[in-house]
Parts: C-alpha cells; structure tokens; sequence
C-alpha cells in the first residue's frame, strides 16, 4: 500500500545525555465487531499489534509477521493511517530507542493454531481503556484517531 509522506508528529523528549537508535515498526488497529480493540500485553505493559520492521520488509509484510507471532493471526491490512515517532530511553541508561511508527488499519481473517511469541498475550479492550493503559503515546495518539 502507498502512502503519503508527511512529517510525522513527534512524542517523547530527546535526552541531550541518550543515544537513540532508530527503529521502524508497524502497528496495527484491529477492531472486533463488539468493537473491543486488539492489543498485546508483554512484561512492559500494552502494546497495538505490531513491532520492527525487518531489513528488507515492507510495512505491510513486517505487520503481518508480527501480527502471527503476536496474535497468531492472519490479517488483512485495510488502509494507512499516519506514522508518528517517539523517543523511548531504556530505565535510567544512556540508551533510547526513536520509534519510526506506521499505522494500518487491519482485520485477523483466521487462527494459525501456532503458539504466540513467549511473553506476548493478546488482550481484547475498549478503546477508551486502550488511551489509558497503552505504553506508548503515538499508540494512544492513533487510537485517539481512530
């Protein structure tokens, strides 16, 4: 899918004293008819379906891997939402992370009867219980979208 290239919004602060390193990932939005968000909890908190683009992914390809490791899930990507990035220092290191984020809207089409990543768990909440409990704020931002 192509999508426009706009500046993407920015959250986080740039800690003069931290090293980011960038990292490009695609997230997911994926509604149940009731209306209940997908998410997945790991020992960090609440996370949208998703994670690191690998070298030579397209967003979409690197969506739909994550999304069977995660979620073990096919998906559909139904559309580009926006991209946003956040910078995310690791504890008190001098050590960060610049999240690159592009956002699909998608939808699980069958179970892979596969076992999810160890330390994933897919979780069914509400949107609104999502813009309170998800670890990062472009996650949040994008749900605020939605």
């Amino acid at each position: 899918m192509q999508h426009q290239a706009h500046e993407p919004l920015t959250f986080g602060i740039a800690h003069p004293d931290v090293t980011y390193i960038p990292r490009p990932g695609a997230y997911a939005l994926v509604l149940r008819d009731d209306g209940m968000l997908a998410v997945v909890r790991n020992f960090l908190g609440l996370f949208l379906p998703g994670g690191g683009i690998e070298q030579g992914e397209t967003d979409e390809q690197a969506l739909t891997r994550e999304i069977a490791e995660e979620c073990a899930y096919h998906a559909d990507m139904l559309g580009y939402i926006g991209a946003a990035t956040e910078y995310v220092r690791v504890g008190t290191t001098d050590r960060g992370q610049l999240k690159q984020c592009v956002f699909y809207r998608a939808r699980f089409t069958a179970p892979l009867h596969t076992p999810v990543e160890d330390g994933h768990e897919l979780v069914w909440v509400s949107p609104e219980e999502a813009m309170k409990t998800l670890y990062l704020a472009c996650h949040r931002w994008v749900v605020e979208r939605m």
